[in-house]
């Protein structure tokens, strides 16, 4: 899908689309290709700079779990209110 949507014409590209995403993973690989250049524009390939979206994730996901396992520690707050509490936390993130 992320092959289909970039409308790559250089196999050489596609290639490096594909080995981008077996090593760092479809999110890692989207959301670098989004940060270095709009969907319209070519792309420039530096594998230097493709673990900095991933440590990101990373980061954004530690931060997530920790804050729901304090969500969840929490008794006094209500289920649908630990719910909203993840979504608004998450939201406040990206």
């Amino acid at each position: 899908h992320l092959l289909q949507s970039l409308s790559l014409s250089d196999t050489e590209d596609a290639f490096r689309l594909q080995e981008a995403i077996s090593q760092w993973g479809a999110d890692t690989t989207r959301l670098y290709v989004l940060f270095k250049a709009p969907p319209e524009l070519s792309l420039e390939w530096d594998t230097n700079q493709i673990s900095g979206p991933g440590r990101w994730l990373q980061r954004l996901h530690k931060l997530v779990v920790i804050h729901l396992r304090q969500a969840k520690a929490s008794e006094k707050v209500s289920t649908n209110d630990r719910v909203l509490l993840k979504l608004s936390f998450i939201h406040s993130i990206i």
